[in-house]
Order: structure tokens, then C-alpha cells, then sequence
């Protein structure tokens, strides 16, 4: 197997990964979102004020929070160092040619 087709290989396996985490993003959000509605349904279907309040601050707002870090951290750094590697890669191919 050639270079060209070895760096080919690695180039779409990162174009994988890359939709992986994007789709992994929204999933967690959409995820975190059916959480909160989960926690309001038990509100709603008679857990004490209090009790809801003290989840809402002490549990589902650090894991927001949590959530929200992991998706800032996927877009901001994760992803654009796997875009950086493909266009390495891209160059690589060029160059081989």
C-alpha cells in the first residue's frame, strides 16, 4: 500500500471522528435537555418545591454546566486539532503525488 493511500485511509478515519464528535455534541445536549425535562416531570407530579430547588442547584445545574464544558471543549479544541492533522495529512498527499 502506498503513502498516498495509507494517508488517504487515516484522512477519512479522522473525517470520522470528527462527525462522530459533532453528532456527540448534539446527542449530550439533547441528552442534558431530556434530563431537565425529566427532573420537571418530577415536579410536576408532586416532588416538594424544596426538593426540586436542591436538585435543580445542587445536581442539574453542575452537570449543565459539566455538559457544556465537554461541548465547548469537543468544538473548541477536539475538532480543530483532528482538522488540523487532515490537512497535514492533505498536504502529505500532495506531496506524494
Amino acid at each position: 500500500m502506498s503513502n498516498t493511500q495509507v494517508f488517504h485511509i487515516q484522512e477519512e478515519q479522522l473525517n470520522t471522528m470528527v462527525h462522530f464528535l459533532r453528532n456527540f455534541s448534539i446527542e449530550i445536549g439533547e441528552r442534558m435537555q431530556a434530563y431537565q425535562m425529566q427532573v420537571e416531570n418530577l415536579y410536576n407530579n408532586g416532588l416538594p418545591q424544596e426538593t426540586f430547588h436542591a436538585f435543580q442547584i445542587n445536581h442539574l445545574e453542575e452537570t449543565r454546566a459539566l455538559v457544556q464544558h465537554i461541548t465547548n471543549k469537543i468544538e473548541s479544541e477536539s475538532i480543530p486539532f483532528i482538522q488540523g492533522n487532515i490537512e497535514r495529512l492533505q498536504e502529505l498527499m500532495d506531496y506524494n503525488r
